[in-house]
């Protein structure tokens, strides 16, 4: 999920995510996963906000960048 920064703080990540959600429990799934580049300091507290944890940081993840792989129960 991206929204382009000229956008941020109008709602649009929230409304992203809600219906992201309301799609995984829907679907039946009992948890989420999804991995965040460490240095995204505003991506990381987006989803901290939102009730999500993390589970394990990765030093190589994403193009070699260090990834925040955190979860969430559904």
């Amino acid at each position: 999920m991206h929204v382009l920064p000229d956008l941020h703080g109008q709602g649009i990540g929230t409304a992203l995510f809600i219906s992201a959600m309301a799609f995984m429990r829907e679907a039946g799934y009992v948890s989420g996963m999804l991995g965040v580049i460490q240095a995204n300091e505003r991506a990381r507290a987006f989803y901290e906000r939102h009730g999500w944890t993390v589970r394990e940081l990765r030093d190589n993840g994403v193009e070699g960048m260090p990834v925040a792989i955190y979860e969430i129960a559904l």
